[in-house]
């Protein structure tokens, strides 16, 4: 019987974590490329921390009228923690020689390209899954659930028929399913993902040279602006990320959507008090088989501009948002803050 994953919060930050550099660094190369860096990283810190260490006892010890008030970190606890770093070196230390064997390692292009392989892989570990298919799924409309569990498929029908209808009344139309079969096979091609990420990275590169706050890495599906770096002035509660949106929407016409203190907010149930996520962002959305690197570039100018004149940007008021707080990003209504 396999063994059952720790559920302890440092395990789970780990699994997390272990997810999200898979999906961010999906080839081999990619993964030597980031253990190596990773190792070298923790070397040098360890190297730096220890060098640090020894001169602060070196110091001590050729200083008597150091008082034991005066040292928040007593000489026992600076010996203990040198040969604790001086053993992670030597582990380190074995890694890396390890490490040279695996860098050196080539996969050949015609096995990192199997995407179809790796992509049946990865949904063989999953219990289910939710699709919104309108962007990889390269169709218009669409989306699905799909689960292994055959004892939940009548409650998912259930749930359908408040959201959607009962099962028997409509769904996707023909013409939209076969598009959808198509699109999930052009989906991982080799070739589209290379343009789609490619488009994508020249995007956010081009924003991160203009010292635009953006999040990285840029992944394959859109950029996100940091609004709270970008308008450090402007607190959550007056909606950095919705003034964002609408300054740049102003300046040239392109269309983010604020995730954010708008979209993502909470009312305390017991103060009433507005809780703001953590993140205040702007999504730029990159359409599939739709922009050249031509319209990436209007895009780039217009949020320098708009960089440019952040300081004189102010926040926003909430004028309507609906009753039900969760979705007042769909509907809400705002004005300039005079």
């Amino acid at each position: 019987m396999a063994e059952e994953p720790c559920q302890c919060s440092d395990c789970q930050r780990f699994y997390k974590e272990h997810d999200r550099l898979i999906r961010e660094f999906p080839t081999f190369k990619q993964q030597q490329e980031l253990n190596w860096a990773s190792i070298q990283s923790f070397r040098t810190l360890c190297s730096k921390v220890t060098d640090e260490l020894q001169t602060k006892l070196s110091e001590r010890e050729s200083n008597e009228d150091i008082s034991s008030e005066e040292k928040y970190i007593s000489d026992l606890e600076m010996a203990e923690a040198l040969d604790e770093l001086q053993s992670v070196n030597a582990y380190l230390y074995s890694i890396e020689a390890l490490m040279e064997r695996i860098f050196d390692t080539k996969i050949s292009n015609c096995i990192e390209s199997r995407f179809k392989e790796i992509a049946k892989e990865l949904f063989s570990y999953a219990d289910g899954c939710v699709m919104s298919s309108k962007k990889d799924g390269l169709v218009n409309i669409g989306g699905f659930i799909c689960t292994r569990h055959e004892e939940l498929f009548p409650m998912i029908n259930q749930l359908a028929i408040i959201n959607e209808g009962f099962v028997t009344y409509g769904g996707m139309s023909g013409r939209d399913l076969e598009a959808l079969a198509i699109g999930l096979q052009e989906g991982i091609d080799e070739e589209y993902l290379k343009y789609r990420i490619e488009q994508v990275q020249y995007l956010g590169e081009e924003l991160f040279k203009r010292g635009i706050p953006i999040i990285l890495p840029t992944g394959g599906h859109g950029v996100y602006i940091d609004a709270q770096k970008f308008y450090p002035h402007i607190p959550q509660k007056e909606f950095p990320g919705q003034a964002l949106v609408i300054e740049l929407y102003k300046t040239a016409g392109v269309r983010g959507v604020e995730l954010g203190s708008c979209a993502f907010s909470k009312k305390d149930k017991e103060t009433g008090k507005i809780i703001f996520p953590d993140l205040e962002l702007v999504r730029l959305t990159v359409s599939r088989r739709v922009y050249t690197n031509r319209h990436m570039d209007v895009v780039i100018n217009a949020l320098e501009d708009v960089f440019k004149r952040r300081d004189k940007m102010k926040g926003l008021k909430l004028t309507y948002e609906g009753p039900i707080i969760s979705l007042r990003h769909f509907t809400a209504k705002f004005e300039m803050i005079a």
